[in-house]
């Protein structure tokens, strides 16, 4: 009785972490109200934005399916004001739902519904309601209600206006509708960028799980397994199984707080930086790059021995608290093999929000206590095991070399964004490919270090793994000579830092228009890919494209973007697509992340925040906010010489080939339709 109340209360406490972990918010309601100085007897119409985050749909008010839950707004009635009408969704969109076999209205990236109001007292109003809805991800295949009770002051209001759908964004379904965009106005939601690493939380905790697996066979921690077993089966069975539970529990119960203090101490301001700032990209780099000359066997990370001594006295206590600093024992001991690996999964998981470090460090704690816990159950799988020896070594070198090469990505980051030109495509390339050789080389036992043992043979598993990197260095090979690589396209700098390009060269030859753009602003420094002579800044780009009567491409963008080189790698690579953009249209490449300083007189303080703007990618960011509501990146809006209303709703980012061709098509009609 006792196991399983022990059981069962650590299974509770695992089921807390998980769903906390996994807590999701798709979506976040603002309030306008239609008319900001409202008199007695006024009949105005209480406006609800709702963003919701990419990937995720809201239904709306009303569909024929009857299965999902329809959105509901119940306001208490107030004696300063009355509803006088049914709540409006604007523009949602309609499609059928095999799930729910029947129509249904949603809504993706932006919502908005309307609840007209009579107005019977002037001054503050106090608005208490309840918004029930349900917002499905296709991706991760669930649904979840989204509950909120609303408490606003409608003098408080900001002022709002009917924002417009966007139908870029609904590729998966079959709806024709297709909508002029319009300048949003205040009070709608600022659509944001999703996490550059675009991976679910599924992803996240498989990969998670896989690394937690791999430092399971690493030479600190395989050998524990044996001898940690051997002490819960030489006890009572009943009791051995509840000990082991304890242990595993006790191990996943650390690592997670690791994870959760990681959130608390860095949170997501953190993770901007992270993305753009060289200080802790530079210091990520030198941080692997040491993990993994300690993999190789330059020398050992440990943490101090009396730390060592101290967990193990602590052990001896027995009953729950000494099996939990059993626990805490085999973290400190394998410090300097789960360390490395660890360490990569939460900077892994916090490209873009450090709560991500949380579910993470969850999945890659089970991965390590899972076995120890089994084993205990079912002690006769230990036959089963391979015995300890050279191979764990070897295991311990792959991840050395790994490490090596991820801690590249950090530093070309910082070179990218803050244009040092220390990793230009081609030395990257070098790099890994250099790696990826010497990593095959070591297989195949043709090169050895300090603590490998001596074999004269290859064993049939190293010779396959020898041939997997062999074949990725021979794939990297053309791209010192601008192959696209879409593999890695996003992971790698773009091609544009190539010095010599025979792919992008024949691409150049698609526009015969002669280059008479003079001198192009931010240019040294800038450069748009496949021969494209657009411009860098916006009212250049502007004069030029009235000069030529072209419309706008602006291409709100970034050196530290992943799925901006996605979208050029992958998208704007297409024929059609390069001939429209070079001789169709003026691209305006807008960087969001440039840190290069304005000059005195063009630094200035924002209306939309109050604060200072100083450098390039703080004014081209603003810039986007204040006149298209949105900080995402890739975006990509078109416009004529006359005003900043787009002319086709903008697009964010889309791998669909043909629809972004139809989007500059469309774009391009327009213009011409309006000239």
């Amino acid at each position: 009785m006792k196991f399983l109340k022990a059981s069962s209360l650590f299974f509770a406490l695992f089921a807390v972490l998980f769903t906390f972990a996994d807590v999701v918010h798709p979506v976040q309601y603002s309030y306008a109200i239609s008319k900001a100085d409202y008199k007695a007897g006024d009949t105005v119409d209480f406006i609800i934005n709702a963003k919701i985050i990419d990937g995720w749909y809201l239904y709306s008010t009303e569909f024929a399916a009857t299965d999902p839950i329809k959105f509901k707004c119940t306001i208490t009635s107030s004696k300063k004001f009355t509803q006088v009408g049914a709540i409006v969704a604007y523009k949602p969109f309609s499609h059928f739902d095999e799930t729910w076999e029947g129509e249904v209205k949603v809504f993706e990236s932006l919502g908005q519904f309307r609840i007209p109001l009579v107005i019977h007292k002037e001054g503050k109003i106090e608005l208490k309601a309840k918004i029930e809805s349900q917002s499905c991800s296709n991706a991760e295949g669930r649904c979840v209600p989204v509950d909120v009770n609303m408490h606003v002051d409608l003098s408080k209001l900001p002022y709002g206006d009917y924002v417009a759908a966007d139908p870029a964004v609904y590729s998966h379904y079959d709806s024709k509708e297709s909508a002029k965009g319009t300048e949003p106005q205040k009070g709608a939601p600022i659509k944001e960028e999703a996490s550059n690493s675009g991976e679910s939380i599924w992803s996240l905790l498989l990969t998670a799980f896989l690394a937690g697996l791999t430092a399971l066979i690493t030479p600190c921690v395989f050998p524990m397994i044996p001898m940690t077993v051997s002490f819960f089966t030489k006890q009572e069975k009943s009791k051995g199984i509840k000990q082991a539970m304890i242990f595993g529990f006790s191990i996943i119960v650390i690592y997670t707080l690791i994870g959760v203090v990681f959130s608390v101490v860095f949170g997501k301001n953190f993770a901007q930086a992270l993305s753009t700032h060289w200080i802790p990209n530079v210091l990520f780099f030198v941080v692997f790059i040491i993990f993994g000359v300690s993999f190789l066997g330059m020398f050992e990370i440990v943490l101090p021995s009396s730390w060592g001594t101290k967990m193990d006295q602590l052990s001896e206590k027995g009953g729950m608290i000494g099996i939990f600093f059993m626990a805490m024992t085999l973290v400190v001991v394998s410090f300097s093999c789960t360390a490395p690996v660890a360490s990569s999964v939460l900077i892994l998981a916090s490209q873009g929000n450090f709560a991500r470090a949380i579910p993470a460090m969850l999945a890659f704690s089970s991965a390590i206590a899972i076995p120890f816990m089994l084993f205990a159950i079912f002690p006769q799988w230990m036959q089963s095991l391979p015995k300890s020896g050279g191979w764990l070594n070897t295991v311990k070198v792959v991840l050395g070399f790994i490490e090596i090469a991820f801690a590249f990505k950090f530093l070309s980051v910082a070179d990218r964004v803050y244009h040092w030109h220390l990793l230009d495509r081609e030395i990257y390339l070098s790099i890994w490919i250099v790696l990826s050789f010497l990593l095959g080389v070591y297989l195949l036992g043709k090169l050895r270090f300090s603590h490998d043992s001596p074999s004269d043979t290859v064993p049939v598993s190293k010779f396959l793994f020898s041939i997997v990197f062999f074949c990725f260095s021979i794939y990297l090979i053309p791209g010192l000579w601008g192959a696209p690589l879409k593999f890695l396209s996003g992971y790698i700098p773009p091609q544009t830092s190539l010095d010599f390009d025979l792919h992008t060269s024949s691409k150049i030859l698609l526009s015969n228009i002669p280059d008479d753009r003079g001198a192009v602003k931010y240019s040294g420094k800038f450069k748009q890919p496949y021969g494209i002579k657009g411009f860098f800044d916006f009212q250049q780009g502007l004069e030029y494209a009235k000069k030529h009567n072209k419309p706008l491409l602006i291409d709100f963008t970034g050196e530290s973007c992943t799925n901006c080189r996605k979208m050029e790698d992958g998208v704007w690579i297409d024929e059609d697509i390069i001939s429209l953009l070079k001789n169709e249209f003026v691209v305006v490449s807008l960087y969001y992340d440039d840190k290069g300083k304005l000059p005195l007189e063009e630094q200035y303080k924002s209306d939309l925040d109050q604060e200072m703007k100083t450098t390039v990618g703080d004014k081209n960011l603003d810039f986007q906010v204040q006149h298209f509501n949105s900080n995402a990146a890739p975006y990509y809006v078109i416009l004529n010489h006359d005003n900043l209303t787009p002319l086709i709703t903008p697009r964010g980012y889309n791998a669909d080939i043909p629809a972004f061709r139809k989007f500059l098509e469309d774009g391009l009609s327009i213009f011409k339709a309006e000239k």
